[in-house]
């Protein structure tokens, strides 16, 4: 098999600056999606406690993994947020507000200093994992409707 080397060299470079530039527009988009970023605590909660898989948000029935957090007022319900630590450990990384809780809405865990963000998982064993392995405070991006 022969190669023109002109024809390899100029195909590769277009190729290349295609790449690029389809790589640099999924990232500039996935930007403009983004409202606000927040450096905010993140806990856990499962359907273990009095509550069970029950949520706040009455258009919801229950809570989902990899889809329900509970979160202070400030967010509204049906608030879509981003959590890029959390991508391919719970769910994508993508979240709803679907929840709230006294801890979350007094900041408790944050000591009063930073939102919270108390992700859903399916176990107690789920959320002692995850609040053992992944960082307390984590960037929270709240996305655009």
């Amino acid at each position: 098999m022969k190669f023109n080397k002109g024809f390899f060299t100029y195909s590769t470079i277009l190729m290349s600056l295609l790449w690029v530039s389809c790589g640099v527009d999924a990232v500039l988009s996935s930007r403009q999606n983004v409202v606000k970023k927040h450096n905010c605590r993140i806990t856990y909660y499962c359907g273990d406690d009095k509550w069970g898989d029950q949520v706040a948000h009455s258009a919801t029935k229950r809570a989902i993994t990899g889809v329900t957090v509970a979160a202070h007022p400030d967010f509204s319900f049906g608030t879509k947020i981003f959590i890029p630590e959390l991508k391919g450990h719970v769910g994508d990384g993508h979240f709803i507000v679907q929840d709230r809780g006294s801890s979350v809405t007094s900041k408790k865990a944050a000591k009063g200093k930073a939102y919270v963000f108390d992700v859903y998982v399916p176990t107690k064993r789920e959320q002692n994992t995850h609040a053992s392995k992944r960082p307390m405070y984590m960037e929270v991006q709240v996305l655009r409707p």
